[in-house]
């Protein structure tokens, strides 16, 4: 029997579309294969185990749909890696930038793929339109018009939920840049002093600034860390 992410594959049928071939699994050393140079970033956060599969559809000629599922280990990663694709677009607040059709709470719609996160799970839609006829504009209809209801189709068998994290409460309201929260698993606004933590975008209106909040700190862990910014600081100062 399928296990991990395979499971949660559509199989035989996602509505119009069939599953053209048997799915494949990938483990940590056989990530590379399915998100060849952008493994690291994926085992950051927690990756544990995906799985893919090829889709045909009964009704329309030239067109192929692939579905990847990624188990994260946590619902803080799942959002965590959707959040680092969204945070280097050009204005995360923005519904719409470069090679974006729409940004969710919880998922990225862009031409041909849509991708969302649901408890510890990360998915991806990959559609393709071979027909030789095919254009950029077709495809942004396409996707508008498909990929949507296949994603909330496939949600319904996926567990847990689309919330962002509840880590993220405790980040101010006041000002906060929509979409722009992250997740850190490690090294907190790319400090080697800190662990995990969140962050958002501040400022609007405004300049903008990133505020982040550790995770997980005890009083005297905090102490540590505050007496070595504080020196890093100090060092800086007299270099200049």
């Amino acid at each position: 029997p399928q296990q991990g992410p395979a499971k949660l594959l559509p199989h035989p049928l996602l509505q119009d579309w069939r599953m053209s071939e048997a799915a494949r699994t990938y483990d940590r050393e056989q990530l590379v294969d399915l998100v060849n140079g952008d493994a690291q970033r994926f085992l950051r956060f927690g990756f544990v185990s995906a799985a893919s599969a090829e889709y045909q559809s009964k009704s329309v000629e030239n067109t192929a749909l692939r579905i990847e599922i990624y188990d994260m280990s946590s619902l803080i990663n799942a959002f965590g890696i959707q959040a680092s694709e969204i945070r280097t677009m050009p204005d995360p607040a923005l519904a719409e930038s470069p090679g974006v059709l729409e940004i969710r709470e919880a998922g990225v719609i862009g031409p041909g793929r849509l991708s969302f996160f649901r408890g510890r799970y990360y998915v991806k839609l990959i559609y393709q339109d071979t027909s030789i006829d095919a254009t950029e504009e077709r495809l942004e209809r396409d996707t508008r018009e498909h990929l949507p209801a296949l994603a909330r189709r496939l949600a319904k068998n996926i567990p847990g939920s689309s919330d962002l994290p509840p880590q993220l409460d405790a980040l101010p309201q006041l000002k906060r840049v929509r979409r722009s929260e992250r997740s850190y698993p490690e090294h907190l606004l790319e400090l080697d002093e800190l662990g995990a933590g969140v962050s958002s975008l501040y400022g609007d209106p405004g300049p903008r600034f990133e505020l982040g909040l550790p995770l997980d700190l005890d009083e005297n862990r905090s102490r540590q860390i505050f007496t070595k910014l504080e020196s890093s600081l100090t060092e800086t100062e007299t270099i200049e």
